[in-house]
């Protein structure tokens, strides 16, 4: 059965917040990818508007109105800007004190029969994350793309985009989980899943170099269930990959693999519970697949 999707993106917030968003903007705390941080707690330590007392107080603030498009991906929002994107492949860029449109941004988009989008067309699905000290978009769009775009203006920064996807899995692999970003070793991490988990696909960890004086490459790739298969192990939650706070380590967790596998590849295709891959950082190159 087909989902439908819609979406409207609305802010609330009281008066007293309003006041403290003008009088310390330049103080803010950034949502700047899925869950807050790179742990994906969902917590801000420095909130200090939003309690028990004051959220029943909370009042609209303003409306925008995304239409027919879809969205399936947590707004992030960093120096007064919120960004969203939606399945259709558009990226918003809204100004947080009125919800008006500051720039807009359409990226490609991939064609399936996979009934979990809107008509099946994979657009934005995965939130997007921002790195904080260039002040780019980082944003893995439904052709395979990662696009690094200019947070203030849209463009697109020099050397980008770049394709995530390996010739296996262009075309039936998407990014649904937020990327996440190690500013200590600029690079980025790409958890990838495929389209109604239909093979032929093998889900994977991408990571590229993120180093704004360089054209960025891909640097690593972890088959959560080998490079050459069984097809599956897709990695679908939204938070896609989680971190140590020094990035010591990154850990995710994957979906099923193929029972539709050769037999050859059975040993692993029959295990259908969840797997754990974990790997270290790019110096000590080791990763490891725990069943």
């Amino acid at each position: 059965m087909g989902v439908k999707l819609s979406a409207r993106i609305l802010i609330a917030g009281t008066a007293t917040a309003l006041w403290l968003h003008s009088a310390a903007a330049t103080a803010q705390t950034n949502w700047a990818t899925f869950g807050f941080d790179r742990q994906r707690t969902g917590y801000n330590t420095e909130e200090a508007t939003l309690s028990p007392n004051t959220v029943p107080s909370l009042t609209l603030k303003w409306i925008f109105d995304l239409g027919s498009e879809g969205v399936t991906a947590q707004p992030v929002e960093a120096y007064g800007i919120v960004y969203t994107a939606s399945t259709a492949g558009t990226v918003y860029a809204l100004d947080q004190a009125s919800g008006q449109v500051i720039w807009r941004q359409q990226l490609g988009v991939t064609q399936t029969d996979c009934p979990d989008m809107p008509n099946g067309t994979f657009g934005n699905i995965a939130t997007p994350t921002v790195d904080e000290g260039n002040f780019r978009l980082l944003i893995v769009s439904g052709d395979g793309l990662l696009h690094a775009l200019d947070g203030a203006i849209g463009n697109e920064w020099p050397g980008y985009p770049i394709q995530v996807m390996d010739e296996y899995n262009l075309g039936q692999t998407f990014d649904y989980g937020s990327p996440i970003y190690d500013y200590i070793n600029s690079v980025v991490d790409v958890p990838t899943a495929g389209a109604c988990d239909n093979p032929p696909y093998r889900g994977q960890v991408v990571q590229i170099t993120n180093d704004p004086a360089q054209p960025p490459v891909i640097l690593n790739r972890w088959f959560t269930d080998g490079a050459n298969g069984p097809d599956g192990g897709g990695i679908w939650g939204p938070g896609g990959i989680s971190a140590e706070p020094d990035f010591s380590a990154t850990y995710t967790a994957t979906g099923n693999v193929s029972r539709r596998a050769t037999a050859q590849k059975s040993r692993t295709a029959t295990s259908t519970s969840d797997q754990r891959l974990s790997y270290t950082s790019p110096q000590a190159a080791q990763h490891s697949l725990r069943h």
